[in-house]
């Protein structure tokens, strides 16, 4: 066998994608996949430059309806969110409330949030049992958000939002809501909304009896307020006291802090600031109380080294629902608002409990979704627990950290049904593959609707993470079709026929008694087998023309010659060895041939069978949008006639009948592919061959429907935007090509070759290659 020396030029003379993403003909567009230490930072780097090149990327549930604007990026890292107001109050650094704000605010930039300032208590209410709140800074005329309807003065006894003639609880209010406005300090949540409940006189003692903090409960409870922040504490230790002590003293806030937590409260405590091993009695109750753990919270306080506060409790037999928050130091307090429209310094875990109360409001705004005592869980689940952290008995859980509480815990996972709680796919293993122009032309929304694997909290990724789009590789597979040589050159030794086309394919077969076998391994293999089998044509279904490998059997029947050809796809991946443009990629087939010659005429019927399609609709799914089995069954004729010597005309007609198992996020109904090709090709004298074909694919009306996560609600109800994908757009293709094989020498033969292709969603390719080998 003579060895080859192979040289080959070719371009792409006018690659024209109408309406496509312009992916070029070489690679695919995508970003990489996202895995389980995914944070918001690195995610939102990663994807939204892509995500902003998206159209479409509104609001709305209609693929095919108008766009909306892009949304603007006002903040650009979280370092953008550390203004004067933000540094003032030192609690907001150590807690790490930048990076929460941050990252509400791209969740609303690339995805479909609903506000812009999600993550900063927006649509929360919070109530605050204290000495009242004067919610208005004189400086600026801003003023902390109070809902005053539900508000209660249980000091003087009346309705409304009662004035703080004290100064502790307008402290405190600041510290979870102060307005942000450019002066002075903001509170974490500072869009939340507060309920003012007085029940601390103008000295600071808390007056309120059990039966008035019972109340206070059910009122926080019937406005919505489902944290009630406790800056407040007995001077007595939880375990100073029994069951049997505790009870008589307070059965109506027991019963009413049960009933408050089975509504899906939160009771925030401050842990108290006598520098004891254990919380006072309020923050520690669930150790003698049943019933109210889950909704229960108490705070430790740090000073501003990050070290338990020489005053504070310490989280003791609280520690399964304790964590520790900024509360300041005795010589240099936290900055909040005061009682007489300016700004004053207290510490104490008086001011670490609002820095939880706060933290939950704005996790409430960020992830709908969950219930409060799941944002609750969140808190204590994320806390830093490390170095000196660790030491529970001290810190409970750590310390809160709300960068961590405000990313994805756990990884993150696609939904694939209709409520957050429902089934997930991963995203590492989430790709839909489309053609070029696709996107475009379906008006594909920017981002897409994931959850985390902790809690189902939702966040938003660049669609482009899970969807790309991939433009035929023309000329590369001009270049492999060159390098099969034009009639099929078979090699014989005997009883056995070789056939090799460089860097593609070999086949082997032999004749055994009445009958043919043959192998073949590579791109393009069945083509090669059918010309060792004498078969005139093999079908579309059974020859996808990608790295396989293939078994062919063929013998007379008569004066008919039956052929089978089974084949799947090789180990190797198939996306670089292709020696024509598949709609459908790698499958199993069984494909039959029953030919007749009579003449110079050659005609025949197929029959083919294939399953594991690996595009069954023309694109590549994996993961949440995943297809199950599908299988086709096609049926085919051809005709071959050889005019004179010189000239061969073919044609051939396949159609076939697709069947797919849908999932819940991707319904493909069956549908009916047709494929039709004529060829002919001529030798001009003795050392050249014109050849030229055309092939078309086609599907009827159907369409996929594609339902991509992208709104979700507070039960945890998933809305989608839904995008219909036509068949005859995924599956059709047009491709002519013009062929010239001339043989300059004895050693050197020179190819070239034009094609035309046409795929679906506007996009055309044009391409020229030549080749020219040389034999030694």
């Amino acid at each position: 066998m003579r060895t080859k020396e192979v040289w080959a030029v070719g371009l792409a003379i006018a690659a024209s994608f109408q309406g496509s993403a312009g992916a070029s003909d070489s690679e695919a567009q995508e970003l990489p996949a996202l895995g389980a230490g995914i944070s918001i930072p690195a995610l939102i780097a990663a994807g939204a430059a892509a995500a902003a090149a998206l159209a479409g990327r509104g609001d709305g549930a209609e693929a095919s309806g108008e766009s909306s604007p892009p949304r603007t990026r006002s903040y650009d890292s979280p370092a953008d969110f550390q203004t004067s107001e933000f540094g003032a109050q030192q609690g907001l650094r150590m807690v790490r409330a930048d990076t929460l704000y941050y990252n509400g605010h791209e969740r609303w930039y690339v995805g479909q949030a609903a506000n812009p300032a999600a993550g900063t208590g927006i649509g929360v209410k919070i109530a605050v049992a204290d000495t009242g709140i004067n919610a208005r800074e004189a400086g600026t005329g801003g003023a902390i958000a109070i809902d005053v309807a539900a508000s209660y003065d249980y000091v003087g006894n009346r309705a409304g939002s009662a004035a703080d003639d004290y100064g502790h609880g307008t402290h405190v209010a600041g510290i979870i809501a102060a307005p942000k406005n450019s002066a002075g300090m903001h509170g974490l949540a500072y869009n939340a909304s507060l309920v003012n409940l007085k029940v601390g006189n103008s000295s600071g003692t808390i007056t309120a009896s059990d039966e008035q903090r019972a109340d206070m409960m059910a009122r926080a409870a019937r406005a919505g307020a489902m944290i009630l922040n406790n800056s407040w504490a007995s001077g007595s230790a939880v375990t100073s006291f029994t069951a049997e002590q505790v009870q008589p003293s307070m059965p109506r806030m027991i019963e009413a802090s049960r009933a408050y937590v089975a509504s899906g409260g939160v009771v925030v405590f401050a842990a108290g600031n006598a520098g004891a091993l254990q919380p006072a009695v309020e923050a520690g109750l669930p150790h003698l109380i049943g019933g109210i753990q889950p909704g229960w919270l108490a705070v430790v306080a740090v000073d501003g080294s990050g070290r338990l506060a020489s005053y504070s409790n310490r989280c003791g037999v609280a520690a399964a629902w304790c964590l520790a928050a900024p509360g300041g130091a005795p010589d240099n307090g936290l900055y909040s608002m005061q009682n007489n429209g300016g700004y004053a310094s207290m510490y104490g875990t008086s001011m670490a409990a609002p820095h939880a109360a706060g933290a939950l409001g704005a996790l409430k705004s960020m992830f709908p979704n969950l219930s409060y005592v799941q944002l609750r869980e969140r808190l204590l689940h994320t806390a830093n627990r490390s170095g000196m952290y660790a030491d529970p008995a001290t810190y409970g859980h750590g310390l809160m950290d709300l960068a961590a509480a405000s990313s994805p815990v756990g990884g993150v996972a696609v939904p694939t049904g209709s409520s957050a709680n429902g089934p997930t796919a991963p995203v590492s293993e989430t790709q839909v593959e489309l053609q070029a122009g696709a996107l475009r032309a379906l008006r594909m929304q920017g981002a897409v609707l994931v959850v985390d694997n902790y809690q189902r909290a939702p966040f938003w990724v660049p669609a482009r993470t899970f969807f790309r789009e991939t433009t035929p590789r023309l000329v590369e597979r001009q270049w492999a079709s060159l390098r099969t040589a034009r009639g099929r050159r078979v090699e014989r030794d005997g009883a056995f026929r070789f056939s090799h086309s460089a860097e593609l394919n070999n086949v082997v077969s032999a004749d055994l008694a009445t009958y043919r076998l043959g192998f073949s391994k590579g791109a393009g293999g069945e083509a090669a087998l059918g010309s060792h089998l004498e078969l005139a044509w093999v079908p579309h279904l059974a020859a996808p023309a990608v790295d396989s490998v293939a078994l062919g059997y063929a013998s007379r029947f008569g004066g008919m010659r039956i052929g089978l050809l089974g084949s799947m796809p090789a180990l190797q991946a198939t996306s670089e060895r292709t020696l024509e443009s598949s709609s459908l990629g790698s499958r199993k087939a069984l494909g039959m041939v029953a030919q007749q010659r009579a003449g110079g005429t050659t005609y025949g019927v197929s029959l083919a069978f294939a399953d594991d399609i690996e595009r069954p609709i023309g694109i590549a799914t994996s993961g949440a949008f995943a297809l199950g089995d599908n299988h086709a069954l096609s049926s085919g004729s051809f005709v071959e006639q050889v005019i004179g010597e010189a000239t061969t005309l073919s044609a051939s007609l396949e159609v076939s009948r697709h069947r797919l198992q849908s999932n819940g996020a991707l319904s493909a109904p069956g549908y009916a592919m047709s494929a039709a090709s004529f060829g002919a090709r001529t030798l001009l004298g003795s050392k050249t061959m014109l050849s030229a074909s055309l092939k078309r694919e086609w599907s009827g009306n159907e369409a996929a429907h594609l339902q991509v996560p992208l709104t979700i609600n507070e039960a945890g109800e998933i809305g989608s935007v839904a995008y219909a994908l036509p068949y005859d757009e995924l599956v059709g293709r047009t491709a002519l090509t013009l062929r010239l094989d001339h043989q300059l020498t004895s050693t050197m033969d020179l190819r070239a070759a034009l094609t035309h292709e046409r795929y679906g969603f506007g996009v055309s390719l044009t391409g020229i290659a030549v080749l020219l080998e040389i034999a030694h």
